[in-house]
């Protein structure tokens, strides 16, 4: 790319110092480059920097990228809009949802700028223009998945984009303008927008709450789980969006709203014209009320009140149907009135929605998300507002639904329950649904969380939330170290009740910790939690150490855990899981964040298309010289995909065996993973076994981890050096929830004849009942009951594992039964080392 830094020298920009911050009135609108880091917009997917470019107006903000490369998330490109939001009040974090929001002709090329500039800063009363201009780019992520770098070959497109922003309108008129520069070319004009799913949900007209834009809608939005912003992609009037079948490759990969207009036939020399909107509300309803004013046509107002027991209700969100079918989605305000435009002689009915999510995160009234990839003023307002809370955004919550024609709706009165431990320590509570729940139609009515009527997590010992009035089962817990407790919880409208729920120690491993290498958060793209809401929950389940392994980002939790005041509690591990699509997943750990560098310094695959897996591990190694190097999931990656069997390799030019650790332990499943690591531990490929929870939701953790001999249980005492270290001498134990006990430990290298003692560990909830030992892969000896001591006499040198089972399921906490397996030590039978019992792996083809 030949770009250029956008600035007072690009074309076209007058070189004005204008005060992006500062906040304008109606018939005024503004465009810049953002020289101070407060003219920034805020929300957990804000990532735009110095040097960008804001268009906004006494209502809504957007951030485009300028003609740089480096952009975090998907695509690096610069010209296409990064954040948006509404103006909010002061002293209000904001609510940025946009990952990606990029123009695209065809499935696979995309703008690559290499000018954007301000045509006109709105200060002559018109409206700003932002125009982005350059040549085209494949989208990486797909080529890189695909290893194919030619797939979408350059057609010798040229973009000019212009983001056109009136006064005294949420929406941002684009106009993207393709010419076809060596030849005639065959395409759709599109925009693709990847967004946070941490904190928003899609939803599009006639459906409701949905996974993608269907073909023929005229418009789809990303709203916030918890009111406050919704973006949307709004067709011209008078026109909708097409889908392309081919897109599902991208949408497979990423979570993707995106639509297109019809495929035209562009002759060389020639262009096509496509205009289009980008919205930023409070709600779609604000969105889909200025559309029908660029419409120009007839539009009804629809109108309901929502009230409750003890009057107005404020922040419930109100489906609006016309005719039967979902028509947009408004919010209650503080008089509980919610309003709509619908098309002219509709019969209109509403769906009001009071439950909110039943997701209670312990989090400061008003606490902003925080952004990984934000700038450092922006991510030091999200911090400031876990410890000093902000002015929050109204939400209805614990209210239950309501549906009817109106004018007026009434929902529940919620009751408030306070949960206290007594120790003043981190726990999770689960609250049973409702003896008689009342689920609502799930395109329309946010559902009860994962099956449960609500679920909490403290950070201090207390938490408090609302809930519907009815009788609720609440179990409290805090993972394999403790005992559980529950109670059955009444809750009325109107009332406030304090819940104790002790939890006591059952027993603590010394320099044993319990940790989780493998978890995500809101800088992967595929994840549904929210940075804060991670670490509160690890926590609270127990878990001692968090590996921040994001997709292809890294990041540095360690602020964002000290403001929620876990650093006693919590060590953290700085990570990435380096995730090609052809080669296998891949967790890179002990490593640092580069604020400066594109995704924190992630290692680009997408880009660097390796020809080989060894040539991979190379460049990882070099780029992360201190890196523990974790293979996760083997079955559905590096094994798989290398053909691996016991003894061979099928495909060596996917196969690499410079790695420290691998999963046997995945969210829970034990499989075949177990079988692998016992062949390569018996042909001398030392690598810690490992388990871990790869949750992209708040639930997971706790449930699927490892014990890593550290030399101490107190997680303050930690720093990732130790904890590198136990994984590199292999003093790990993959679990559900039982801890072995054993002497020698695991990991250890003896010599000759040994006695092997084991005792499996838990509160009363884990019942170990077998204990199993392997010989080279090979089970050699079983031993009823949670205690054994097993006699070994090597005939030759070997590697013993030993796995624990029980039959009784960890109820309350898990349906899932216990087990844990050892990392494996290593007798040497004569005492002149270690020689791998059975021979090399065979490694055919590809080299």
């Amino acid at each position: 790319m030949a770009g250029c830094a956008s600035g007072p020298d690009a074309p076209g920009d007058t070189g004005a110092r204008l005060d992006l911050g500062a906040r304008l009135g109606p018939g005024e609108v503004r465009a810049g480059v953002i020289r101070d880091e407060a003219a920034l917009v805020g929300g957990i997917s804000a990532e735009g920097r110095l040097g960008d470019l804001k268009i906004y107006n006494d209502r809504a903000a957007f951030v485009i990228q300028a003609a740089r490369d480096d952009g975090s998330y998907v695509t690096r490109q610069g010209g296409t809009v990064l954040d948006a939001d509404v103006v909010r009040p002061e002293g209000q974090p904001g609510r940025d949802l946009v990952d990606d929001w990029v123009p695209l002709a065809g499935v696979g090329r995309i703008p690559d700028p290499e000018r954007v500039w301000v045509v006109d800063d709105g200060r002559e009363g018109g409206p700003a223009v932002v125009r982005a201009e350059g040549g085209e780019a494949p989208v990486e992520y797909v080529t890189g998945a695909l290893e194919s770098p030619d797939a979408f070959p350059d057609r010798g497109l040229w973009f000019s984009t212009d983001y056109v922003l009136a006064p005294d309108t949420p929406l941002l008129r684009v106009e993207t303008t393709v010419t076809a520069t060596r030849g005639a070319v065959s395409f759709a004009v599109g925009d693709m927008l990847v967004g946070s799913l941490e904190d928003g949900a899609v939803w599009v007209p006639g459906v409701g709450r949905t996974d993608a834009l269907p073909d023929g809608a005229p418009w789809g939005a990303l709203v916030h789980r918890e009111n406050g912003l919704a973006v949307a992609l709004l067709a011209e009037p008078g026109t909708v969006f097409r889908s392309q079948g081919a897109f599902d490759v991208l949408a497979g990969l990423l979570p993707v709203l995106a639509g297109f207009s019809d495929t035209v036939e562009v002759p060389d020399g020639d262009s096509v014209t496509w205009v289009r909107y980008y919205g930023a509300g409070p709600d779609p309803a604000t969105l889909t009320d200025a559309l029908a004013d660029l419409a120009g046509g007839c539009a009804d107002a629809a109108q309901v009140r929502i009230v409750g027991p003890d009057g107005p209700v404020e922040g419930a969100r109100v489906a609006v149907l016309a005719d039967g079918a979902f028509s947009t989605l408004a919010v209650s305000g503080t008089d509980g009135v919610a309003e709509a435009r619908i098309p002219a002689g509709s019969a209109v009915t509403f769906v009001a929605d009071g439950r909110g999510t039943g997701l209670w995160p312990d989090r400061p009234a008003g606490a902003g998300a925080y952004p990984p990839h934000g700038a450092r003023a922006v991510r030091e307002l999200a911090l400031a507002s876990l410890t000093e809370g902000a002015e929050p955004v109204p939400v209805a919550r614990g209210r239950g639904w309501a549906a009817g024609p109106g004018p007026e709706l009434t929902l529940l009165e919620p009751g408030s329950v306070t949960l206290r431990s007594g120790d003043g320590l981190p726990f999770e509570a689960r609250f049973s649904l409702p003896a008689e729940p009342s689920w609502g139609d799930p395109a329309l009515v946010q559902g009860y969380p994962s099956g449960y009527g609500a679920l909490a997590w403290a950070r201090d010992g207390e938490v408090a939330l609302d809930l519907e009035p009815g009788t609720y089962q609440v179990l409290a817990w805090r993972g394999p170290r403790h005992e559980t407790t529950s109670a059955i919880v009444e809750v009325s409208g109107g009332t406030s009740i304090t819940i104790d729920l002790p939890l006591a120690e059952a027993w603590n491993p010394e320099d044993w910790i319990e940790a989780d290498f493998h978890g995500h958060a809101s800088a992967s793209p595929d994840a549904s939690v929210p940075i804060e809401d991670r670490l509160v929950a690890a926590a609270a389940v127990g878990l001692q150490v968090w590996s921040a392994s994001d997709h292809d980002h890294v990041v540095d939790y360690t602020p964002l855990r000290d403001a929620l005041g876990l650093g006693p509690v919590l060590a953290l591990n700085t990570a990435e899981e380096i995730s090609p699509v052809l080669r296998g997943h891949l967790n890179a750990w002990h490593i640092a964040e580069d604020p400066s560098a594109m995704n924190g310094g992630a290692w680009p695959w997408w880009i660097r298309i390796p020809e080989t897996t060894e040539e991979q591990f190379a460049w990882i190694r070099t780029h992360f010289p201190d890196a523990v190097l974790q293979v996760n999931h083997p079955m559905s990656g590096l094994a798989s995909l290398a053909g691996w069997s016991p003894g061979t390799i099928a495909r060596g030019d996917h196969w690499c065996s410079d790695f420290d650790a691998v999963e046997v332990l995945n969210g829970g499943v034990v499989g075949q993973a177990v079988d692998f690591y016992l062949d390569l531990v018996s042909r001398g490929i030392r690598v810690a076994p490992t388990g871990t929870s790869d949750s992209h939701d708040r639930l997971g953790p706790g449930l699927s981890f490892t014990w890593i001999g550290a030399g101490t249980s107190d997680p303050a005492d930690l720093d990732t050096a130790t904890i590198a270290d136990g994984i590199r001498q292999r003093r790990t134990i993959a679990s559900n929830g039982p801890f072995l006990a054993m002497d020698p430990e695991p990991g250890s290298e003896v010599a000759g004849p040994f006695a092997l003692e084991v005792r499996a560990l838990g509160p009363s909830w884990i019942a170990v009942d077998t204990l199993t030992l392997y010989e080279d892969g090979v089970p050699v000896a079983s031993a009823a009951g949670p205690a054994a001591t097993f006699e070994i006499v090597p005939a030759h040198d070997a590697a013993y594992v030993v796995v624990a089972t029980g039959a009784t399921p960890m109820d309350p906490v898990s349906h899932a039964t216990p087990w844990a397996l050892a990392s494996a030590i290593l007798a040497d039978a004569e005492g002149d080392g270690w020689v791998p019992p059975l021979p090399p792996l065979e490694v055919r083809g590809g080299r």
